[in-house]
């Protein structure tokens, strides 16, 4: 599991941006959420069996973590991006779950296009567009017109919401807050000269 670690004002920032969703997007159906799935890491080039088991499971939302595809790419084409989210169109499994189940999605460096990348990816604005279109995020979406992915939304009646935040690690990291370095810290922070027993 990757923990990252904000600045207060980073935080804050994010808080804010969270709560300028628009009212569309707030307006969900009315019954409450009882059941959220979620996975991260589906390299489309390995067998996914695991869909089958979310499937029945009913989610009735499920939340795509980030390396949804695995599509690291150099060149301005994006080629093995696009060809990433090609193949993941014939995993009928995640397909299945794509076209019935609600969902969410946020990337994170495989879907972003560089492994441990950030604000210095020079095709960062590729790879979103790669995105937004293979997630069908529509035209009037503010994600659309702003850096990053992050973005929130509401589910469920008054007194029984649920509000789901995604934020974006990726778009506007550097490579001393990437999660990794930041794992790194916190470790050598509790275990600064060797691992811990084993118990």
């Amino acid at each position: 599991m990757v923990f990252t670690m904000f600045k207060r004002r980073t935080m804050a920032r994010l808080v804010a941006a969270a709560s300028l969703t628009p009212a569309s997007t707030l307006a969900q159906p009315a019954a409450p959420l009882s059941r959220i799935a979620f996975g991260s890491c589906a390299d489309q080039a390995k067998p996914q069996p695991i869909w089958d088991a979310i499937q029945a499971y009913r989610p009735e939302l499920f939340i795509f973590a980030g390396d949804n595809v695995y599509g690291d790419f150099k060149a301005a084409d994006a080629g093995n991006l696009r060809h990433a989210y090609d193949a993941a169109t014939k995993i009928p499994g995640y397909a299945k779950l794509c076209d019935t189940v609600p969902h969410l999605a946020i990337w994170d460096d495989h879907d972003y296009g560089s492994n441990d990348g950030g604000v210095e990816f020079p095709h960062k604005a590729i790879a979103k567009d790669e995105f937004l279109k293979f997630w069908k995020v529509p035209a009037d979406d503010p994600r659309r017109s702003r850096e990053g992915l992050y973005t929130a939304q509401v589910f469920g009646p008054p007194g029984r919401r649920v509000q789901i935040i995604l934020l974006d690690v990726r778009c506007s990291a550097r490579r001393s807050s990437s999660p990794t370095s930041a794992v790194r810290q916190a470790r050598s922070a509790i275990y600064p000269t060797r691992r811990p027993p084993r118990r």
